[in-house]
C-alpha cells in the first residue's frame, strides 16, 4: 500500500497525483465492484467514470462494498481535479458507432448528448475504503481509493490524465455498450477516438487493458465488427494470463 493512502484521514486535502497515478481506469462502469477483487492489490486507486449515474445512487451504493467501510465520501471539484489545459483531438464521423456516410457529424453529436443522463448535474467524489476488522485479509487490500466521476470516457481521460501529464496503470473496456448501453462510441475499435487519446498523453501508454469482447484477428477472441470495425489497440496485442475476470492485454511499450 502506498504510504499516502496508508495515512489518510477526512481531513486529507485531495492530491491528484496520489489518487490518479497508476490507478485502473474504468470508463462506463456504473458501479461495477468486480474490478476490485480482482486487481485489489495490483492497484490501490481505482477511478470510475459513468455519464448516467446520479450522485445519490453512488453515494449510497459505496457502503454496500462488500468487507469494506468507507473512511469518508467527499466531493471534488474540477479545479482540483483537472486544472490544465489538454489538446482535445478531433472527431471522426468513424469515431461513432452510428456513424453512416449520410449523416452529418452534427447529426452525430446530437446523437451521442442524448446518451447524457441531462437530469444530472456533474459531480466528482473520493472515498477511500477500509476493510472490516472482521474480514479475512485475503478478501482484498487493506484500504482502497476510489474517484468517482460523472463524465464521459474519452473527455474524462484526456482532461485528467492527459491534461495533468499522468498515465494510469490499466484501462477497464467491459461495460460500455453501444445501443442500449447508451455509449456514442466503440471504445474497443482499432483507432477509435478513445485509442487515439490514450496514445496522445505525453506521460505514457497504461501498462494494461483488461478487456471483454476484444481481440485482434489472429486471437481466438478476435473479431470484426459491423462495418468491418476492428475490436482491438495496436499497441495491446500480447495476451498474458489473467485473473478469471477479464483478459489481459500487455502494452508493447512496456515488454
Amino acid at each position: 500500500m502506498p504510504s499516502w493512502l496508508a495515512t489518510v484521514t477526512p481531513e486529507t486535502p485531495f492530491d491528484r497525483c496520489k489518487v490518479l497515478a497508476n490507478s485502473v481506469y474504468y470508463p462506463g462502469c456504473e458501479l461495477d465492484g468486480a474490478p476490485f477483487e480482482a486487481y485489489g492489490g495490483f492497484t490501490y486507486s481505482f477511478v470510475y467514470v459513468d455519464y448516467f449515474v446520479e450522485r445519490e445512487w453512488v453515494t449510497s451504493e459505496i457502503p454496500k462494498i462488500a468487507g469494506y467501510t468507507p473512511i469518508f465520501i467527499k466531493d471534488v471539484s474540477k479545479q482540483d481535479l483537472a486544472p490544465n489545459p489538454c489538446i482535445r483531438l478531433e472527431r471522426k464521423g468513424s469515431d461513432f458507432y452510428d456513424w453512416r456516410p449520410n449523416r452529418t457529424m452534427a447529426d452525430l453529436v446530437r446523437s451521442a448528448i442524448s446518451n447524457i443522463n441531462s437530469k444530472v448535474t456533474p459531480y466528482c467524489i473520493w472515498t477511500v475504503l477500509e476493510r472490516r476488522s472482521t474480514v479475512n485479509p485475503g478478501h482484498g487490500p487493506e484500504r482502497f481509493s476510489l474517484l468517482y466521476i460523472f463524465g464521459e470516457g474519452v473527455a474524462t481521460y484526456e482532461s485528467i490524465f492527459n491534461g495533468n501529464r499522468i498515465c494510469p496503470s490499466a484501462i477497464v473496456l467491459n461495460r460500455a455498450d453501444t445501443g442500449f448501453g447508451r455509449n456514442w462510441t466503440i471504445f474497443e475499435q482499432r483507432d477509435s477516438i478513445f485509442e487515439r487519446v490514450v496514445k496522445a498523453n505525453p506521460a505514457g501508454l497504461p501498462r494494461y487493458l483488461f478487456t471483454f469482447g476484444y481481440g485482434p484477428p489472429e486471437h481466438e477472441n478476435g473479431r470484426i465488427g459491423f462495418e468491418g470495425k476492428e475490436f482491438y489497440w495496436e499497441n495491446y496485442t500480447r495476451n498474458i494470463p489473467d485473473r478469471g475476470y477479464l483478459h489481459i492485454w500487455e502494452s508493447d511499450a512496456h515488454r
